[in-house]
């Protein structure tokens, strides 16, 4: 190896990864100097997510061939176990862990674990790290939710604990994977100006995002990932095109999407009732009082932590209103049952996301379980079962994804799953918590496509996004989310003609 090398933090020479005898990485060459910004860009599958862990070193390349080599203060070593003393990760899929394990301390609890980069706290912290903890939410904008269980928050709100978490270990790199999904748009901007003051103080960073926009003006270098391999990287100016794709609008000026007239008996698909929720003993939903209707077509908003995501699974019948409260699907005051509601409303959540993980759980397994409703195989699947899961992955372009166990997908490629698994069962009703989160642009504009047409052939939905241009054309509604409370609900036009 040159002798250059040792200048570098990373140095990566021809190494590959593979996972259950499939090629994920192959032969990648790439360094990070001192001073670098690295942006990684490439569509789902193309290996952003492993490329991320195998230069932090949480999984190793295939032996015997290419090498990987750190270089910190000056010591050339293979070893990772320094630099990821010396880095640290936020990522969905992070977060997803702590969903799916319960891991539920309170929000100081969770940053404090940051120090030694575990899950629980195995011993007390000392003052100073507690300051510091303390310092690191107030970084992020949660200052007053440290005594907070975890859990209890939003996953926008999560996702600013684990920076947060990352941020007490005074990383000298730090690895974000698609770190900014479910955020509102306020919270974006303060954790870019955040991250910006890390680059500014010589924290090297290294973003991987499905979203240009969203690219720190800090980032000095990007690379693209294809297929597993670097098909492009440099100085961001020459690698990055000068287009940025332009903004679906809820704003004056913006087209609404076509309502569907109203019959002199309008049929309720779901109303909700005077309807308070309590989730671990707090009030997250306050008197809500809401109808939609067949054919129209919501945009549910509001920020981090309003409500927007109990508020879907109470219209899912996953969770139920506190005594007083009622929910009504389909006209009837009582549904035959959660598993028989199921096969009528179809949901896609980053929560739901976290409960597939089963390493054996196939592409095809998953969607079938749509029509089960369950979280994986609950019985023998039969033919018309597994020709209709087929249908929906090849109208959704991932047929391929059929036979791959799903331990071995990326966020964005599991996410078509879920949204292919709840579409199998002809919802007549669409819950959709951030659907677009984490697939590239190719897959939100197929999605996006997919969306209009179920809309126009009268399926109802309801659509959470803190992302405009993942919103399609033609939603009829809005309803808005502040604090638990419905502040807006009304038609799409008569949300644009608000000040």
């Amino acid at each position: 190896m040159e002798s250059t090398s040792v200048k570098a933090l990373v140095v990566l020479k021809d190494i590959s990864y593979r996972l259950h005898n499939r090629i994920i990485l192959n032969r990648i060459n790439w360094r990070l100097e001192p001073g670098q910004h690295w942006g990684v860009l490439g569509g789902n599958g193309a290996g952003k997510s492993t490329f991320l862990r195998l230069v932090r070193g949480e999984i190793w390349p295939q032996a015997g061939i290419g090498s990987r080599v750190y270089c910190l203060n000056g010591r050339r070593e293979e070893s990772p176990l320094a630099f990821r003393q010396a880095s640290a990760l936020v990522s969905s899929e992070l977060l997803d862990r702590y969903q799916r394990r319960q891991w539920n301390l309170s929000v100081l609890e969770t940053v404090c674990t940051g120090f030694a980069e575990s899950v629980y706290l195995y011993e007390d912290p000392g003052s100073e790290q507690l300051q510091a903890a303390r310092k690191a939410l107030d970084q992020v904008g949660l200052d007053g939710k440290e005594r907070e269980p975890l859990l209890r928050l939003s996953r926008g709100q999560i996702k600013r604990v684990l920076l947060a978490r990352a941020l007490v270990r005074r990383p000298r790199v730090l690895i974000l994977d698609e770190a900014f999904e479910d955020l509102d748009h306020e919270a974006r901007a303060e954790m870019f100006q955040v991250l910006a003051a890390l680059a500014k103080n010589g924290v090297n960073l290294l973003y991987a995002t499905h979203r240009q926009e969203e690219l720190l003006p800090a980032l000095s270098h990007v690379l693209v990932l294809e297929n597993g391999r670097i098909s492009r990287q440099g100085p961001r100016q020459e690698i990055l095109p000068d287009s940025v794709q332009s903004a679906v609008s809820l704003k004056p000026g913006a087209q609404a999407g076509r309502e569907i007239p109203r019959s002199k008996s309008p049929r309720s698909i779901v109303t909700v009732s005077q309807a308070d929720l309590f989730r671990e003993r707090r009030r997250v939903l306050r008197k809500i009082d809401w109808t939609v209707e067949l054919g129209q077509s919501w945009a549910l908003l509001g920020p981090n932590g309003a409500g927007k995501t109990s508020l879907l699974m109470l219209l899912a019948g996953e969770l139920s209103p506190a005594l007083g409260g009622r929910v009504t699907w389909f006209g009837n005051a009582e549904h035959s049952g959660l598993w028989q509601l199921r096969a009528k409303v179809g949901l896609v959540s980053g929560d739901l996301q976290a409960r597939h993980k089963r390493p054996r759980q196939t592409g095809l397994d998953t969607v079938i379980s749509g029509l089960q409703g369950s979280i994986g195989i609950s019985a023998s699947p039969g033919p018309e079962q597994i020709q209709a899961a087929q249908g929906w992955l090849r109208r959704l372009g991932i047929a391929g994804l059929a036979e791959r166990a799903i331990a071995t997908l990326s966020y964005g490629e599991m996410r078509k799953l879920l949204i292919a698994r709840a579409m199998v069962s002809g919802p007549k009703l669409l819950l959709l918590d951030e659907p677009m989160a984490g697939l590239d642009q190719d897959a939100k504009t197929s999605m996006l496509e997919m969306v209009e047409r179920l809309i126009k052939s009268g399926v109802s939905l309801v659509m959470v996004s803190h992302h405009a241009e993942d919103l399609p054309p033609s939603l009829t509604h809005v309803a808005e989310l502040s604090e638990g409370r419905l502040v807006f609900q009304g038609s799409r036009s008569d949300y644009m003609k608000r000040s």
